[in-house]
Order: structure tokens, then sequence, then C-alpha cells
């Protein structure tokens, strides 16, 4: 078992086999792409579980770092194959704790500065409060009201 996590320890990869695995899915044959894929996923699912806490996430990896591989087979030099899948686990590792101390950032952050509270009153009382100065304003000046209802209210008490 490697590092008490539960996972057995993976071959080493090889790079004369992998490297002919590589070369026949770099000419579209399908099923060296199925035995390439096949092989390396044990031994992404060891390396990822050596460095991440829980199998899923190590599973999770993975199943990215393949797809990664699969995205990468045309550049994927066939005489070191081993050098070019290391660089891809090695680095989706490094984006995967980047994010994860990221993610841990944020919530620290989130408990020492928590969101300000809601406004108790809505945004509507500073529109309300300005339309109450308006009417105050224009009753002082003598202005007629500009909204049509109460236009109606004032010509029907005057004709009354």
């Amino acid at each position: 078992m490697a590092g008490g996590k539960g996972v057995a320890r993976t071959a080493r990869l090889a790079d004369d086999e992998l490297g002919s695995l590589v070369r026949s899915a770099q000419r579209g044959r399908r099923r060296a792409l199925d035995a390439l894929l096949a092989k390396l996923r044990p031994w992404f699912v060891g390396f990822f579980a050596r460095w991440v806490d829980d199998r899923d996430t190590a599973e999770d990896l993975a199943q990215a770092a393949l797809v990664r591989v699969w995205q990468a087979l045309p550049r994927i030099r066939a005489d070191r194959p081993v050098h070019y899948i290391v660089t891809i686990a090695m680095n989706l590792l490094r984006t995967a704790r980047e994010d994860l101390r990221r993610a841990e950032r944020r919530r620290a952050t989130l408990k020492l500065n928590p969101p300000m509270a809601a406004p108790v009153t809505p945004i509507i009382r500073p529109i309300a409060f300005i339309a109450r100065r308006s009417r105050s304003w224009s009753r002082r000046s003598g202005c007629r009201p500009r909204n049509s209802r109460q236009t109606r209210l004032d010509a029907s008490t005057s004709s009354a």
C-alpha cells in the first residue's frame, strides 16, 4: 500500500511499450488508444492517490489526465512518452492544489468578513422621499401636479 491511502503501487511506466502504443494511436488505431488509456489509468490513479486525501478526487484527477493525454496525443513524442505523461500529471496536480488553496482562502475570507446585512428598507425609499419632497415643493410654489390622476381629481373638484 502506498502512503496508507489504500492504493497499491502501480508498475513503472516504460517508454518502449508506451511509445509503440502512442505511435499506433497517433496513426489512428482506436484499439491502440484504448490500450494506452487503459494502461495509463491505474498509474494516474495511483499517482494522484499519493497526493490527495480521498479516492474519488484521485479518480477525478485521473480522468482529467486521461482526457489531456487524448487531447495531446498528436504532440506526444513516441520516443519519450513517459516524460510528457508525467508532465501532464504534475501540471494537473499543481492546478488542483492551487484551486484548493484558492477555495480555502475564499472560505476563510468569507468567515472573517461576513456579508453585509440587506438594508431594512428597500431601495424604493429614496424615490418615495424625492416624490414627497417634490409634492410639498409644488404645493408651496403653486405649481400644478404633472400626473394625470391628480389632474383629474383637481378637475372633478373644481367643476362640482
